[in-house]
Order: C-alpha cells, then sequence, then structure tokens
C-alpha cells in the first residue's frame, strides 16, 4: 500500500469511517433473515394447499438458530464468530 492509501492494483482502501462493526453487520442479517421469514409465512398463508403448520414451525426453529450468535454474545469472540459462520452455512443450504 502507498502513502496515498493505494493498493498495488490501483484500488483504494477503504477509510475507516467507511467500515461497520460485525455486530451491525449481524443485526442487518437478522433484520432481513426476519423479513424473509415474514415473506415465506405470508405467501404460505395466501396459498390455501400450503402446509403452514409445519412450515410455520421450520421458519421458526431456523430464526431461533440465526439469533442464537446475537443472544450469546457473551461466549467470547472465537465462539460467536464460529456460530456466525455457522448461520451462515445454514443461510446457504
Amino acid at each position: 500500500m502507498s502513502a496515498l492509501g493505494l493498493h498495488a492494483t490501483g484500488s483504494r482502501a477503504p477509510a475507516r469511517r467507511e467500515l461497520i462493526s460485525l455486530r451491525e453487520r449481524a443485526r442487518f442479517l437478522e433484520g432481513l433473515r426476519g423479513a424473509f421469514a415474514v415473506l415465506v409465512l405470508g405467501a404460505a398463508i395466501a396459498e390455501p394447499r400450503t402446509g403452514v403448520a409445519r412450515l410455520a414451525v421450520g421458519t421458526i426453529l431456523y430464526l431461533v438458530v440465526s439469533i442464537a450468535p446475537l443472544v450469546l454474545s457473551r461466549l467470547g469472540r472465537d465462539r460467536v464468530l464460529a456460530l456466525l459462520e455457522g448461520t451462515l452455512l445454514i443461510d446457504g443450504a
């Protein structure tokens, strides 16, 4: 990185004020997951042939697992990061 803040590739390093903490990102992600859960349940309610009860149980379990890193943040950074990474894997499944 040069004195101007440019990397060898010519891109500029982000300024410290442009970065947000991992905790803020996790909160945003949890809000996004909640919004998706509401959309899924809303679509299930709108479609009469859908098993709403089973879908609701699955959605609630998903939200409980995904919120675990925020609730258990007192466990220590390494454990919370492992939980957060696990929830990201669940999102990708």
